[in-house]
């Protein structure tokens, strides 16, 4: 009996939550609908914890398939995007070189390096 209790209060705590969590945003003019404040949390937690993006990068090689040259050219993704795309070298990527891949996903920098002017 004690255990049905604490699962009904623990049950009643989340629906609190909720109803709370619902009450705050709708009355706040953060936003308008659940989906505007699932995104107004996501982008306060991506500005705290960005998410590497990674490009696709050929090898410097003349045998380059017409897959990975396109890949080469795709904006930036986060490894999750890229995992359902498929990796380099993966049977999930279904590219024309197949396997033998020698294609990498790398870091993306959005900030080129910083050259020093030495004219003085």
């Amino acid at each position: 009996m004690t255990l049905f209790l604490l699962v009904l209060c623990f049950i009643a705590c989340i629906g609190l939550g909720a109803w709370l969590t619902y009450y705050f945003f709708k009355h706040s003019g953060v936003s308008s609908s659940w989906q505007d404040a699932l995104d107004w949390t996501a982008s306060l937690f991506r500005r705290k914890y960005p998410v590497e993006l990674y490009v696709w990068k050929i090898t410097n090689d003349e045998h380059v398939c017409e897959d990975c040259l396109d890949r080469a050219s795709w904006e930036p993704m986060d490894i999750a995007d890229w995992m359902k795309e498929g990796l380099p070298g993966t049977p999930e990527a279904e590219l024309e070189c197949g396997e033998k891949c020698r294609c990498k996903l790398v870091l993306y920098n959005p900030r080129p390096a910083h050259h020093r002017d030495h004219s003085s």
